[in-house]
Parts: C-alpha cells; sequence; structure tokens
C-alpha cells in the first residue's frame, strides 16, 4: 500500500510502525503502516490493532523519512475507543474491532 493512495486530512501523515514485545531485539513482532496526525498516535493505533497494552520499544518513521520516532517501555495503554485521523466529522471514535476497515478503507 502506498501512502499516497490514503486517504487523510490536513495535518495527518502515512508512519511506517514496528513494535517490539523485547528489546534489543533483531526484528520487531509487529509491524504496520498507517495515517496519524503525530508518531506517538501511530503507534497507540498499532498497538491496538494487535490487542497490546505494554511494548518495549517502538519506532514510527514518517513515509516521506521527514521524522524517525523511538519509544521505549510503552505501558498503560488501555484499549477502548480511539480517535482515527482523517474520519469525518470531529471528535469520532470507533472500537477496536474496526480498527482494519477505518485504516485500510481508502486503498481497497
Amino acid at each position: 500500500m502506498s501512502c499516497k493512495l490514503v486517504a487523510c486530512s490536513p495535518g495527518c501523515q502515512c508512519f511506517d510502525v514496528a513494535l517490539w514485545r523485547r528489546f534489543p531485539a533483531l526484528w520487531p513482532e509487529w509491524t504496520g503502516r498507517l495515517v496519524a496526525e503525530n508518531a506517538f498516535s501511530a503507534v497507540v493505533q498499532l498497538m491496538h490493532v494487535y490487542g497490546l497494552s505494554s511494548v518495549a520499544h517502538a519506532t514510527a518513521i514518517a513515509g516521506d523519512g521527514s521524522l524517525v520516532y523511538r519509544a521505549y517501555g510503552i505501558c498503560g495503554v488501555s484499549c477502548g475507543l480511539i480517535w482515527f485521523a482523517g474520519r469525518k466529522g470531529a471528535g469520532s471514535a470507533a472500537p477496536d474491532a474496526g480498527v482494519f476497515e477505518d485504516l485500510w478503507s481508502a486503498s481497497n
């Protein structure tokens, strides 16, 4: 999927995100590409996709390479209603079960 194919609102970016359960490790356990307002939101969204409440390490890289974000020891992320960038209607939220449809519907 190309970031150019994903429709998003102004101020949003496409991020490649990788999550590690244990760090250091050679390869991440989970990866994904999604649209978010900032790198941390991209990390949290991917954690919701996989039902994770904590990770040892996370990396988010902007699709254009302008930003590389790294975070260590993220914990306490609760699953529940989260806001998706690019959705119509300010303040709209979707349950975690609808994450894939919301994130990938523009490319299908």
